[in-house]
């Protein structure tokens, strides 16, 4: 009970920082006007141009990624505007397909390690399966991820159980179940389990999990990340994906909320038709062959 009222209070708290924001235009009320798109895309040039460095274009995407989410929660918070949240999810499918792409070529040409948070890393991996349900994966997304982890150890970064248990998810390669801790240990071996009241109760267990982690501020530092509790959408979609039967209805509260919900639905998320973004994909594969010749 005690993390159901702190989770009340989170969003008591993040409302009241919404209503203030919109005054500042941090969030416009028109989709239509001073999107991060219009104002983000001629940055993203810059870096395609040899004028700033590539490796900077995933700092940037992290930054246009957060924007949106927050975006969209403030949508469903304040505004309780579930269209509106949808087409920020769907800009953000746009993003995701050239961040994706952006990972693979920084392996393959550039030889860039990007640098990230491990939680924005999460989101860019869950997201497309979230939203689409597309699993993007090959070879050199792997051998970037390897990359990234292994300057994330340099660094000396603790590697939290929710970015582990994904990437083991994701890609055993990355991170084998023995690097896990209880939960997500079991939950990892159990992941195809059948009982449904089990399958629940390990929801249950992760979603307090998730809200005791957000107390630090090192980790699910946005607020949409507070309550968005990715790694166990994730795993319910894995379990889906595999044909595999999920609850109709869950116990915690993290998993009814407005934001949650919208995931849980059964409707795709088409993505926004951005002609720029596959300008972009198009610049960064002919960056790509001139690396090579």
């Amino acid at each position: 009970m005690i993390e159901h009222e702190y989770l009340k209070n989170l969003i008591t708290i993040e409302k009241k920082f919404y209503s203030q924001a919109i005054q500042k235009y941090y969030f416009p009320s028109d989709i239509s006007s001073g999107l991060i798109i219009d104002r983000e895309k001629d940055i993203l040039k810059m870096f395609l141009d040899n004028k700033e460095e590539i490796s900077d274009v995933g700092t940037l995407l992290e930054y246009v990624l957060n924007a949106y989410i927050s975006y969209a929660s403030y949508s469903l918070i304040s505004l309780d505007n579930k269209v509106l949240a949808r087409e920020c999810f769907s800009i953000i499918c746009n993003y995701n397909k050239l961040y994706q792409e952006f990972l693979t070529l920084s392996n393959e040409c550039f030889n860039t390690v990007p640098n990230i948070s491990q939680e924005n890393l999460c989101l860019f991996l869950t997201l497309p399966i979230l939203l689409e349900n597309r699993f993007s994966y090959n070879s050199s997304i792997e051998d970037s991820l390897l990359k990234i982890l292994e300057q994330q150890e340099k660094d000396g970064n603790e590697f939290r159980e929710p970015f582990k248990f994904v990437l083991a998810l994701y890609s055993e390669k990355s991170f084998s179940q023995k690097s896990l801790s209880y939960p997500y240990s079991t939950i990892y071996k159990e992941y195809d389990l059948l009982d449904l009241n089990k399958v629940d109760a390990y929801i249950y267990i992760l979603c307090d999990m998730h809200l005791e982690l957000t107390k630090e501020k090192e980790f699910f530092s946005e607020f949409h990340t507070k309550v968005f509790p990715y790694e166990v959408l994730f795993w319910l979609k894995i379990r889906e994906m595999q044909e595999l039967k999920n609850p109709s209805k869950f116990e915690h509260p993290l998993m009814n909320t407005s934001l949650v919900k919208l995931f849980l639905e059964k409707d795709d998320f088409v993505p926004m038709n951005i002609e720029y973004i596959e300008k972009l994909i198009l610049k960064l594969n002919e960056k790509c062959l001139q690396t090579k010749s």
